[in-house]
């Protein structure tokens, strides 16, 4: 029988390649994986006491006051079981302090809540830690300045307590639209209540502006030149006027037939005055 090997290369979690081989063979095979690293405990219980709900949003460290005879109901996902102590101690441990809740729980007292979630095989959640005072002459005096998330807004008392909780009441404002040369701005969302906005994105420009003609430095625009192939060229013409239908005259503005002439007729001339100088010549030698 023989030996299979493997090496891994690579940094977990992530992407690693895997080589199997088979000893003193030439068997080879790589396989590509991706290791990801699951969450090895329960997600953190919820709880809530009277209005004030404690949610995944919630810090580790909360403070309450209510009076008495308010109840902590606590929730958790399935499969799992939610330890409490009230005496500060880790609900982590096993001591004599640590409960397993089951009901609401009534506050006669202060206490400091600390619960956990537990679920075989794996770690305790994250611990929610609720410091709890009991007062029965507090009133509650709720702050005007709105207090929000990203659903909802409402005022809050000193002690904890919420009251007036809404859902957002969204407007956009500040939109505005690409153009060729500027960028534009899909707006802000903005609640008309309690004023909590919600950032826009930037557009990018559009350009579809159809181009303009060149302009020539006085000011005025360029001729305009047609497309390549739309247009039949014209044919050439001839300097000496042929092949345009004109075999008597030059091209108006044709200079070099013009010289022609010019030379032509000053041949012409200096051929008729040596002939008279000769014919002369000739008749004085008689």
């Amino acid at each position: 029988m023989e030996k299979l090997f493997f090496t891994a290369n690579a940094l977990l979690p992530g992407y690693t390649d895997i080589t199997l081989r088979v000893a003193r063979t030439s068997l080879e095979k790589t396989l590509t994986l991706r290791v990801a690293l699951e969450e090895s405990r329960p997600k953190r219980p919820t709880a809530v006491i009277g209005e004030i709900q404690f949610d995944e949003n919630s810090p580790k460290e909360n403070y309450i006051t209510v009076k008495s005879g308010e109840q902590l109901v606590i929730s958790a996902e399935e499969n799992v079981t939610i330890y409490y102590t009230v005496d500060d101690s880790c609900p982590c441990q096993n001591s004599a302090s640590r409960k397993i809740y089951t009901d609401p729980i009534t506050i006669t007292e202060n206490a400091k809540f600390r619960i956990a979630a537990y679920k075989d095989g794996m770690d305790y959640s994250e611990r929610l830690n609720i410091t709890v005072t009991v007062d029965d002459t507090h009133q509650h005096d709720y702050n005007s300045k709105w207090k929000s998330d990203s659903d909802n807004h409402w005022h809050e008392c000193s002690c904890g307590s919420i009251a007036d909780k809404a859902a957002h009441d969204m407007e956009t404002k500040n939109a505005k639209d690409a153009t060729a040369t500027e960028k534009g701005y899909t707006g802000d969302k903005v609640c008309k209540v309690c004023g909590y906005t919600v950032k826009g994105k930037e557009i990018p420009v559009s350009g579809t502006t159809k181009p303009t003609n060149p302009t020539k430095p006085d000011g005025n625009k360029g001729e305009e030149i047609p497309a390549t192939g739309t247009t039949k060229p014209t044919e050439p013409t001839n300097p000496n006027g042929e092949g345009n239908g004109n075999t008597n005259s030059p091209q108006t503005g044709d200079n070099s037939n013009l010289w022609l002439w010019f030379a032509v007729l000053f041949l012409s001339a200096g051929m008729l005055i040596g002939t008279s100088a000769y014919s002369k010549k000739k008749k004085y030698s008689k």
